[in-house]
């Protein structure tokens, strides 16, 4: 599991360090104050952990002007994400950084303090797949290939570390989700959903087709989580795909399931959240996951969001099956429903500069001792120190 990462140089986040991260941890601020950069910090990540070449991602990184403004040139773009097994085991911390001036990067891993392995020029090669369904071939650095240059450690703890950031990252957008009733071209991808869930029609098909028990217990929590929803369906025309919601509404008693020709915003949202879950179950269910959302409340009814919640619990005991949710919100009625310890407030300081921090220990001595008020309540008089606005 995911308990630390470090960013340093990447937009707003100069040096800012997500630490004791839990099965959930919950990112509050105010508008433009760094939260959807960290979402992004973590998509970036991926992508350069997962990519073919060092030049593409490096370009890439030029391209979308992702270093801190003001920073130095001689300042590199750092990620650092440290991970955990189980509460038993050591730490196994993976440390990449970007030059700035050519297309260089430079990976090391870490156990315990101890360097174990690196890679200067992230190398890729090609490797048969290690995992079973899984018919393409991977593109692997030089220090999570089997049988690589490593000192200390196993192979296998590489091995795990590079595919838990390749392939057991889900990160959502919510704001770039639309309703998925429009026929789209089948997507190649259908293990990781894509940012913007476009891909979700092929993703559903191919888990009814596949993975059986995950698609049922999918269409269950849909069900459970939206009262008006019978099934969600993959439907096929052609070559082209799209998501059908069957609804539980009928115009008599004896009339056929409805489904109807559109599909609300907050509905396609749901659909999308819940399948990036159970996504996860498909392919080595046993391995931990993350699930990283930007703004999971966004168009959601304020009654199901408690239903919301305590279903992603659930989802985080779930015995054998290691999940983890990183979420953003504005929204002081979502954050009712957490508690201080799975709080980060994001600030900017007057540099530009994004900060985190926990919740103050005063709220929790003063405000929530009592009952009182929840901590959405809290956070809307101002005394966490930042707006919620």
């Amino acid at each position: 599991m995911l308990t630390r990462v470090h960013f340093k140089n990447w937009r707003s986040l100069h040096d800012v360090v997500l630490d004791d991260l839990g099965l959930i941890t919950v990112l509050i601020g105010a508008n433009s104050s760094g939260k959807t950069n960290i979402v992004e910090g973590f998509e970036f990540l991926r992508r350069i952990v997962t990519a073919r070449t060092a030049e593409a991602a490096w370009y890439k990184a030029q391209r979308d002007f992702v270093r801190t403004l003001g920073s130095s040139s001689h300042e590199d773009l750092e990620f650092e994400v440290e991970t955990k097994p189980d509460v038993n085991s050591e730490s196994v911390v993976y440390r990449l950084r970007l030059d700035e001036q050519e297309p260089i990067f430079w990976e090391s891993v870490f156990k315990a303090g101890t360097k174990i392995a690196e890679d200067y020029n992230l190398a890729r090669v090609r490797e048969p797949s290690l995992f079973v369904n899984r018919p393409e071939t991977l593109m692997l650095p030089i220090w999570a290939q089997t049988g690589g240059n490593i000192s200390g450690g196993n192979q296998d703890e590489l091995h795990d570390l590079w595919t838990f950031i390749a392939d057991r990252w889900q990160i959502l957008d919510v704001s770039r989700i639309e309703p998925f009733h429009r026929f789209a071209p089948e997507s190649n991808d259908v293990f990781l959903l894509e940012k913007d869930a476009q891909n979700l029609p092929s993703l559903l098909e191919f888990m009814a087709d596949r993975y059986k028990e995950a698609s049922q217990e999918f269409r269950a929590d849909v069900r459970w989580l939206l009262n008006h929803v019978d099934s969600v369906d993959p439907e096929r025309f052609d070559r082209q795909l799209r998501v059908a919601v069957t609804e539980r509404y009928k115009l008599w008693e004896s009339a056929p399931p409805y489904v109807p020709p559109t599909m609300s915003l907050g509905t396609a949202r749901i659909v999308a959240l819940l399948a990036a879950y159970h996504a996860l179950d498909m392919r080595a269910p046993q391995e931990p996951g993350l699930i990283i959302v930007d703004e999971p409340d966004a168009s959601l009814n304020p009654g199901i969001l408690g239903k919301l919640v305590e279903l992603l619990r659930s989802y985080t005991s779930r015995e054998g099956r290691p999940r983890q949710f990183i979420l953003t919100t504005h929204n002081p009625a979502f954050l009712n429903y957490f508690t201080p310890d799975e709080v980060r407030i994001v600030s900017r300081d007057a540099q530009g500069h994004t900060h985190v921090e926990r919740v103050p220990e005063s709220v929790r001595k003063i405000w929530l001792e009592d009952g009182t008020y929840a901590l959405g309540e809290v956070w809307d008089m101002g005394a966490f120190g930042v707006p919620a606005e």
